[in-house]
Formats: C-alpha cells, sequence, structure tokens
C-alpha cells in the first residue's frame, strides 16, 4: 500500500509538477525544475525497481544484505528529494507567485 501512494505521488510530481514548472514564466522556476529534472528525476523509477526486486518475503530473505542497502539507499534518495523540496523548490515557488 506504501509502495503504491508513493509511487503515484512521485510519478504525478515527474509527469505534471515539474514539467510544468519547466514552463513558468520565471527562469529561477524553470532553471530550478529542470535541474530537479536532471538530478532527481529517476527516483521513481529507482524505486519501482527496488520494489519489484524485494516484493515477496522469499526475495528478501534470499538477499538480506542487498535488500538492507538498497532500503538504505532509496528511502535516503526519497528523503533527500522531499527535503530539497521542501526548503528549496516551494519556497521559491511562495516567492514568486
Amino acid at each position: 500500500m506504501l509502495a503504491g501512494k508513493l509511487k503515484i505521488h512521485l510519478d504525478t510530481e515527474d509527469k505534471f509538477l515539474y514539467p510544468k514548472l519547466v514552463k513558468h514564466d520565471s527562469k529561477v522556476v524553470k532553471d530550478k525544475a529542470n535541474k530537479y529534472i536532471d538530478k532527481m528525476g529517476d527516483i521513481c523509477k529507482l524505486f519501482i525497481d527496488y520494489k519489484n526486486r524485494f516484493n515477496t518475503k522469499n526475495k528478501i530473505i534470499n538477499n538480506l544484505d542487498g535488500f538492507i542497502k538498497e532500503s538504505n539507499y532509496i528511502f535516503y534518495m526519497i528523503q533527500k528529494r522531499i527535503h530539497k523540496e521542501d526548503i528549496d523548490l516551494y519556497a521559491l515557488l511562495e516567492k514568486v507567485n
């Protein structure tokens, strides 16, 4: 359930929010959106791949070290994206709108 909600959230931002921001009147917003797309635009795909590799108990048990390592990485990347959006992107949008 969590995976589904997270996928929808990331996918919605990648397919709708960022493409809309690339067309924003402000060059600063456009540049920021392009930077986010370039640096963090593949997180949704990374998450889906991760979820598919570890979507059963047996897959996790058979590769526990990989599961732990990849879980730490994917959640770090998601946390980093959320943090950057909160302190950087959304603050910028409040200033220009």
